[in-house]
């Protein structure tokens, strides 16, 4: 793993390809990446004038993040770079298309979950014995993820955008079966981005 001081050499390094992600991929190593480091190491690239809107395959930098716990810092840091948060992909999908697809794979993936029946390790079983529940993993990333789309929207993420489907995000997650009235609501085109 890399840390912070080894991606700070590689970026002073490399100042001059910085604004060429195919050569140094910066979004795989740092957007893309969880953890502390590779955040601290994404400032530091914004702050030395990435162009973070350059070359990205005709994405949007807002559809790399990982679905960390430096989630909502990411996305204010693009913002705050005037990443455009209605750029539309080679699918017509806006960010906030590509986070309601993030959220109703996890939300398809827990309901899937649910319905199975559960099989226990014996150190679960010893801990579920003693009242202890075991972290909801997928839960944590829907409730995260939720929250990204509210502060999309926050921000001036158009909810009436259509992708090369004829879908809106709230379309998309009524066809991938998202049953979350909460999200539905705040995704409908007339409403607004208040939970």
């Amino acid at each position: 793993m890399i840390n912070y001081t080894m991606y700070h050499y590689l970026i002073n390094a490399f100042k001059s390809q910085l604004n060429t992600p195919a050569g140094l991929g910066y979004h795989d190593m740092l957007l893309s990446k969880s953890g502390k480091e590779c955040f601290e190491a994404f400032k530091l690239m914004l702050d030395l004038g990435v162009d973070v809107d350059k070359d990205n395959d005709g994405f949007s930098p807002l559809q790399f993040l990982s679905n960390d716990e430096y989630l909502f810092q990411k996305i204010d840091l693009l913002l705050q770079h005037k990443t455009d948060i209605n750029h539309q992909d080679k699918d017509g999908d806006t960010p906030l298309h590509q986070f309601v697809e993030w959220y109703a794979h996890e939300y398809n993936e827990l309901k899937n979950e649910s319905t199975k029946e559960k099989h226990y390790s014996d150190v679960e079983s010893i801990l579920l014995l003693a009242g202890v529940k075991p972290k909801n993993i997928r839960q944590d990333s829907l409730i995260r993820l939720k929250q990204a789309i509210k502060q999309l929207i926050d921000h001036g993420a158009d909810k009436k955008i259509k992708n090369k489907q004829q879908q809106t995000p709230y379309e998309s997650a009524l066809a991938k079966k998202v049953e979350d009235k909460e999200l539905l609501e705040l995704l409908k085109p007339s409403s607004v981005g208040r939970f």
